[in-house]
């Protein structure tokens, strides 16, 4: 199986081992952003996949609609995915209310929608919670996504 490329857009330290974990057994190699400066100095070729931390804390001071903002600046066709720690629907509805502030238009499917082939047409973004990160139907619906 081949190595996917992913970039932690908005890491946080709290969600590292499980992400970790979940990157290694689903074949991601992994690069990091710490500061949003670095950001177009990455190469978008071989880039499978952007993951942001909807955390407060974390190594990148801008917020996750931030962030998304900018990465999609970059690299406007790489899959992006939320990972979230608090409950799911009610961070779907939080990050598309802070999105569209930001000017940004997107249909959040969570894991579960995803797998079930709710995505419809077009691009969606991503909604993992991170106790699913340990659970097979992730590795399934992100290997699909980050294709």
């Amino acid at each position: 199986m081949q190595e996917k490329h992913i970039l932690l857009a908005r890491p946080n330290q709290l969600l590292a081992k499980k992400m970790g974990q979940f990157l290694i057994r689903n074949h991601y190699k992994a690069q990091t952003l710490t500061k949003m400066e670095q950001l177009p100095h990455i190469k978008p070729d071989g880039l499978d996949g952007i993951v942001i931390s909807t955390n407060a804390v974390s190594e990148v001071k801008e917020n996750y609609a931030s962030v998304f903002g900018l990465v999609k600046k970059y690299f406007p066709d790489v899959p992006v995915a939320f990972i979230v720690s608090s409950d799911t629907d009610t961070m779907i509805e939080s990050i598309k209310q802070n999105l569209e502030l930001k000017g940004q238009e997107v249909t959040l499917l969570d894991v579960t929608k995803a797998a079930a082939g709710r995505a419809g047409p077009g691009k969606y973004v991503l909604v993992i919670h991170e106790n699913e990160l340990g659970q097979p139907i992730s590795d399934v619906v992100t290997s699909d996504f980050f294709n």
